[in-house]
């Protein structure tokens, strides 16, 4: 089972890059990595650049508006990810805990829907499509319109294989399913949820290859959606 790990912290408060502590906090960040490789758990991990170069596309009226910043202001932000294949939920729990974030900030921890199991490695600028919808309005599987929505994923997906530009994506099961692991005083804390109370929930995601941000709000507009917003976010190259 693939799960994706998504990384929260108070950007406001995170260790300073470039003290001793800083060195520390990635120090752990490579074992916690390493280990995951020695378990063949490990597909994919990245940092996602600073909150404050996010740019979402909201659907308001049938049309995409952009706007500056992320889709809500929440007191943590995502600041990275791992995508990790687990034997189970326990095993996903038991390694939230112990990336080193989860004893500052949260680990919410989402099951992959298995729509697309690539993960394509690429040089160069990187963006992360992060889709966002209330679980209220997701379609019904009965509903003719999400085979429709599923097609339309299919064919971007194929349209940015063909232009190099695919570099991984998929759906998440719905949010009402997610767990969020904190680690406090060395106990590690799961609650039943997402680790921000918001209307909107992460339902899926892409990672695109491509030259700069205009291009990737280019191919985020490709993304069908009834609700909700995309939020752009760029890799971080380390």
């Amino acid at each position: 089972m693939r799960y994706l790990f998504l990384i929260a912290s108070d950007e406001r408060t995170d260790i300073p890059y470039g003290t001793p502590e800083w060195d520390e906090h990635m120090a752990a960040y490579r074992a916690f990595s390493a280990e995951c490789q020695a378990r063949g758990a490990m597909v994919a991990a990245d940092p996602l650049q600073s909150v404050e170069t996010a740019t979402t596309l909201r659907l308001k009226h049938g049309e995409l508006v952009t706007l500056d910043g992320p889709y809500a202001e929440t007191r943590e932000q995502l600041g990275g990810y791992y995508l990790l294949d687990c034997k189970d939920e326990a095993e996903a729990l038991a390694l939230a805990a112990k990336i080193p974030t989860a004893s500052r900030g949260s680990i919410e921890v989402r099951r992959c829907a298995g729509h697309d199991s690539r993960h394509i490695s690429h040089d160069g600028p990187r963006y992360i499509v992060l889709i966002y919808g209330a679980e209220q309005d997701y379609l019904p599987m009965d509903d003719p319109r999400l085979a429709t929505m599923m097609g339309e994923h299919q064919a971007l997906t194929a349209r940015t294989l063909e232009t190099g530009e695919y570099a991984g994506g998929d759906g998440l099961y719905p949010p009402s399913l997610a767990k969020t692991v904190r680690v406090r005083n060395g106990h590690a804390m799961v609650t039943d949820g997402p680790f921000a109370e918001t209307r909107e929930q992460l339902g899926g995601y892409y990672i695109f290859a491509c030259a700069d941000l205009e291009r990737a709000l280019a191919l985020a507009r490709q993304i069908p959606i009834v609700s909700g917003c995309l939020e752009v976010r760029p890799l971080l190259t380390v």
